[in-house]
């Protein structure tokens, strides 16, 4: 198999491009995604395969624990130096069902592929005789506790650290290989042992007709089924392509030649040019702070105002795309380009997207922006191809805070799979929604509040066929986070959030294995209007802002159902301020401050009907007279106030 040496983020771009499908209970886990760390003037760059063909992803045949294949990186990444692997990624799958322990030891043994052909049946045997094969160079060796749940997928990146890592010294920080191949086995072990474990096995993809001949570069990945330790022709016929993937310290690529724009200020920048066609061109940036949640501080880039429909990709200095994304050509108004990063969420321009910091968080440094006609592609290692597009005139916006900069108000989600509006008993049914990689699924509704415990509101995330490990994040109308939660049950496996808010009790609906009834657990929930996010698990969210990112490269199906016994009629929809008439405290927290303005102008933006303050059955410039007029006064003199 051919393989590449390239930075920066988890996995190669095309292998995980197409979406997996939601009908196939076997799919069902999540890709965990890590940018490696870079030290002096040496980078830890990812080992992976060449794309892989179109297709899902599917289990390897029951009963195969090892598998190898022969790693290519013909001409050589490494500039003809050694490469020291630190670091593997690979898939494990144990199936629904399956009692044994989830906890795994996983050995991934390195051989020096240079010495002789490695012919199919010469694959080293596992366990402690593969060390005394002369050809062996090192073992990295995984101690994983609980990983897995029967019957999902978990995918390991190079974020998580060997427990060990050994090679013919002893104890090493790195194993050492030529920078044109080595020969890689995996094997599935019972935890903290050498024994081959009796269940679960290494995750792959596709199926192969037949065993390739020896020395042969082809995408091909062999599997041990018979657990011999050796790839013979008794295998044919059970071969898979086995997902695994390793880290290397290696020379940072050169950059490419570009025209320099400095640091960004906060003030923004716009680079205008006229782009050839069928040409790629490069600007190099720094950021003198994070674009990240933690400092409240963004990065975002677009193509707004071009004439020209061009697709934009976003390096480090390593090479490769930052963030969740390779590129984008469309996330903008019109056919316009847009990433964004770090903090949330910002007001979209025409019918784009908000800059909602969805591709990612950016460590203060260097950066190179790749311009593009649409239809290019873009991949590590510095890799941009025009592929005969036609270019024109571009102007790329840049607009940032991180050099401490003030943030622009945030705006509330605008796009939802359910809009539920006022809840009512007996509730409503949520729509399903496929999230896409890297994103979340936005539903909204009004609720008229718990009461003081007298009513009560029930979020039920299981009544989907096969449901994703997803997890869900609820905010109330001024962006504030005010419930979370991942794992319903996971000790009992049950791996959907739940959530249940008000009257206390045993209520249950169609419960599923491990769910645990609603019980009200989650305390009161006041009247207002409610925007909840669902996405796979690993998704984060910060307190406000109604800021969330998922950094899963799945896509599954997610829903929400919703249950209560509330009579409605809280008029405007379950308004916070109409609880007691006084809309200058508009999120009813009982101040009136900037909260107040920012939930104010979400509503009156997206023309909510709680926005029409002056009840004159639309929302327009009048509401906004009226609202600060109360706000200025302290709401002394209004109503409710």
């Amino acid at each position: 198999m051919a393989l590449a040496l390239l930075a920066g983020a988890c996995v190669a771009p095309a292998a995980f491009a197409q979406a997996l499908d939601p009908a196939d209970p076997t799919i069902f886990g999540v890709i965990r995604k890590e940018a490696p760390t870079s030290y002096g003037d040496r980078i830890n760059q990812l080992v992976y395969s060449t794309p892989l063909s179109a297709g899902d992803w599917r289990f390897l045949g029951a009963g195969t624990r090892r598998a190898g294949d022969d790693c290519s990186m013909v001409p050589g990444p490494g500039s003809g130096g050694n490469i020291g692997l630190n670091g593997a990624f690979f898939g494990c799958a144990q199936p629904a069902g399956d009692a044994n322990s989830s906890s795994i030891t996983v050995r991934v043994h390195i051989f020096d592929a240079l010495v002789g052909a490695w012919a199919v049946g010469s694959n080293p045997a596992g366990g402690a005789a593969d060390v005394s094969n002369a050809n062996w160079l090192g073992t990295m060796t995984y101690d994983l506790a609980n990983f897995n749940t029967p019957g999902y997928i978990t995918f390991f990146d190079v974020a998580v650290t060997p427990t060990s890592i050994v090679d013919r010294v002893g104890t090493a920080s790195s194993i050492i290989v030529p920078d044109t191949g080595f020969y890689a086995q995996i094997e599935i072990c019972e935890y903290q042992t050498t024994n081959l474990h009796p269940s679960i096995y290494p995750y792959g993809r596709g199926t192969s007709v037949s065993i390739v001949a020896p020395g042969s570069t082809d995408a091909f990945r062999f599997a041990d089924n018979n657990n011999d330790g050796l790839v013979t022709a008794g295998d044919i016929g059970t071969n898979r392509m086995v997902y695994l993937g390793f880290q290397g310290d290696v020379p940072p690529p050169p950059a490419p030649a570009n025209t320099d724009l400095g640091c960004l200020t906060d003030a923004g920048l716009t680079q205008s040019l006229t782009l050839a066609n069928n040409t790629i061109s490069w600007y190099r940036i720094c950021l003198n702070g994070e674009a990240t949640d933690a400092f409240s501080q963004f990065l975002d880039i677009d193509t707004e105002g071009s004439a020209a429909n061009v697709a934009i990709s976003l390096f480090g200095e390593d090479g490769v795309p930052v963030g969740f994304t390779d590129f984008d050509d469309d996330d903008g108004s019109g056919t316009n380009a847009q990433l964004s990063y770090g903090i949330g969420r910002r007001a979209a321009v025409g019918d784009g997207r908000q800059y909602d910091g969805r591709d990612g968080e950016l460590l203060a440094g260097v950066y190179y922006l790749a311009v593009g006609p649409s239809g290019s592609s873009f991949g590590p290692g510095f890799s941009a191809a025009a592929n005969g597009g036609t270019g024109g005139a571009v102007a790329i916006n840049f607009k940032t805070n991180t050099n401490s900069g003030a943030l622009d108000a945030s705006v509330a989600p605008q796009v939802f799979a359910t809009d539920a509006g006022q809840l009512i008993a007996p509730g409503a049914g949520g729509t399903a929604a496929t999230t896409e990689r890297n994103e979340l699924v936005w539903h909204k509704f009004d609720f008229c509040g718990t009461n003081g415990g007298t009513s009560y509101l029930d979020i039920d995330f299981s009544l989907i066929a096969n449901p994703a490990d997803s997890e869900a994040f609820l905010f109330d109308s001024a962006g504030n986070l005010v419930w979370s939660e991942d794992d319903g049950n996971g000790a009992g496996g049950y791996y959907q959030p739940q959530a249940s808010f008000g009257t206390a009790g045993a209520r249950t609906y169609s419960p599923v294995a491990g769910q645990p009834a609603f019980d009200g657990g989650d305390g009161e929930l006041p009247a207002g209007t409610y925007y909840l996010a669902i996405g796979l698990y690993n998704a984060t969210a910060t307190g406000s802002r109604w800021h969330v990112r998922s950094d899963s490269g799945s896509s599954l199906s997610v829903t929400a159902d919703y249950y209560t016994d509330s009579a409605g009629g809280c008029s405007g929809g379950g308004c916070s301020w109409q609880a007691d008439g006084c809309f200058s405290d508009y999120d009813n927290n009982g101040g009136i401050d900037g909260d107040d303005v920012i939930a104010f102008f979400a509503d009156w933006d997206a023309a909510g009907a709680c926005a029409d303050v002056d009840a004159s059955g639309g929302v327009d410039g009048d509401d906004v007279i009226l609202f600060f007029g109360a706000w200025d006064a302290g709401g002394v003199g209004f109503p409710g106030c």
